[in-house]
C-alpha cells in the first residue's frame, strides 16, 4: 500500500502556520523484548513538490496517539525513535530511495508512526522550484516492512544504529557514528557471511571509498574496541 504525506509545508503569508501529516500503523503483533528488527520503506518526492527535506523518521511505541492538530509534531514517551540522517536530503522525483533502520525492541511495541517529528528550526530543506503560496515537500511512501531479523556474522546485542548513506551507494559511502568514536573499523560482508573488505574509520563522520566492490547487496559492520557498534545492509549500484 502506498501513502502520500506532507513532511513539511511553510506558508509565505503566515510564517507561524504549519502543516504535517503522519502515517500510523497498528502492528499485527507486538515486538518481542531484546529481539533485533529491521524497519524499511521506500520514498519518492512528489512531482509537484518545490522543496525536498531530510527530516523523515519513525517512532515505534506501545501507545496509540490521536492528535487533532498536525503541529507541533507528536512525541511519545518510552518509544524507539529512528531518524534519517540530517544531511541526507531526499530530492529524487520519479525514483525510489530506500531507508533502512536496525534496532532492538524494548518489548510490547505495537504502533509504528512515520513522518517529520522535528520542529521547524531543525528542518533541513532544499528549494527545488519556484515558491508561490508555500514551500511544500510532499512524498510518496511505499513498501513498508518491519521484520524480526538476524544477519550472518552480526552480533544481535547491537543497540545503537550507525548511519550509512546514501543507500544505494556507488563508489563512496558516508558513515556517521552514534557516539564520538575516534577509532573504528568498517568490515564488509557478503550475504553468506564472507568478509570482503575492511577499512579504517578515524572520525565520527567520515566518507569511505568502496571502489573495489562490485554491484550487489552487502552487510556493512562497524566495530570499535572489539565491539560491534552498528550494522546495515547496503546496496551497491554503479
Amino acid at each position: 500500500m502506498s501513502f502520500w504525506i506532507f513532511l513539511y509545508i511553510k506558508f509565505n503569508n503566515n510564517p507561524n502556520a504549519h502543516a504535517r501529516e503522519y502515517i500510523t500503523i497498528k502492528l499485527t503483533s507486538s515486538l518481542q523484548k531484546d529481539s533485533l528488527y529491521c524497519l524499511k520503506y521506500h520514498l519518492s518526492l512528489a512531482i509537484g513538490s518545490n522543496a525536498a527535506v531530510s527530516n523523515i523518521g519513525s517512532i515505534i511505541s506501545k501507545d496509540s496517539v490521536y492528535q487533532s492538530n498536525i503541529y507541533p509534531p507528536i512525541y511519545i514517551d518510552s518509544s524507539i525513535a529512528l531518524k534519517n540522517n540530517s544531511n541526507n536530503i531526499i530530492n529524487n522525483k520519479g525514483n525510489w530511495t530506500e531507508l533502512s533502520f536496525n534496532f532492538k525492541a524494548n518489548g510490547e511495541e505495537s504502533y509504528l508512526y512515520i513522518g517529520n517529528f522535528d520542529v521547524d528550526s531543525l528542518v533541513n530543506y532544499e528549494v527545488l522550484d519556484t515558491v508561490y503560496m508555500a514551500l511544500e515537500s510532499y512524498y510518496l511512501i511505499d513498501n513498508i516492512s518491519l521484520i524480526k531479523t538476524t544477519e550472518v556474522g552480526i552480533n544481535e546485542d547491537i543497540v545503537e544504529p550507525v548511519w550509512f548513506y546514501p543507500n544505494p551507494v556507488q563508489d563512496f559511502v558516508s558513515i556517521e557514528l552514534p557516539k564520538n568514536y575516534t577509532q573504528a573499523q568498517l568490515s564488509i560482508f557478503n550475504l553468506t557471511g564472507q568478509l570482503i573488505l575492511q577499512k579504517q574509520v578515524t572520525q565520527a563522520n567520515q566518507t569511505v571509498p568502496i571502489t573495489e566492490l562490485g554491484n550487489g547487496v552487502y552487510v556493512f559492520v562497524v566495530e570499535s574496541g572489539g565491539e560491534v557498534v552498528g550494522w546495515q545492509r547496503v546496496v551497491i549500484s554503479k
